[in-house]
């Protein structure tokens, strides 16, 4: 048994302890709470090796870091479970060619923009525009946590094009 916070609770013999505060830091853009609500760890919850790494795959899967290391530190006699992330480019600039039917007379050409963690939240904005044969004009978003209570997704998007008529007549 340890004592935490003037209470006895059992500890496994491979646990760190028990969670008193969660610390999140290296996350500049990503708001904590979208990686708050990936973990399983807790304030109150026992902490293992196990644990740890599940939630730091679960963090890492997100797809918004290109590094997660999470450590159990003992700190004047408080357990803080230390998330530390490192944050990927969210931004990204698409270069958009090719030819259409794979008919080197219908050639296309343009550009795209995506951004990966809109707001902050893990949500996707994705504009493009495409001159050449077919012109178009894209823009789509996605949200992946809409609905907290029942995890909810959302995702739509608006489109035009002009398309050539492949009749022969």
């Amino acid at each position: 048994l340890n004592a935490q916070s003037d209470t006895a609770q059992a500890v496994s013999p491979t646990s760190f302890g028990v969670v008193d505060t969660v610390i999140v830091v290296g996350n500049d853009k990503t708001k904590e709470s979208v990686i708050l609500r990936e973990m399983t760890l807790k304030t109150g919850v026992e902490a293992t090796p196990e644990a740890i790494e599940f939630d730091r795959g679960r963090i890492y899967s997100i797809g918004l870091f290109t590094s997660v290391d999470i450590s159990f530190v003992p700190f004047e006699g408080k357990n803080l479970l230390v998330i530390d992330v490192k944050e990927r480019w969210y931004i990204i600039p698409l270069p958009l060619f090719g030819f259409r039917d794979g008919d080197p007379n219908k050639p296309y050409y343009g550009a795209g923009l995506l951004h990966n963690n809109f707001r902050g939240l893990n949500q996707t904005l994705f504009g493009s525009i495409v001159f050449g044969y077919n012109p178009s004009l894209a823009f789509q978003f996605s949200d992946p946590w809409i609905d907290r209570e029942n995890n909810l997704y959302y995702s739509g998007g608006l489109s035009f094009s002009r398309i050539r008529n492949k009749s022969a007549i």
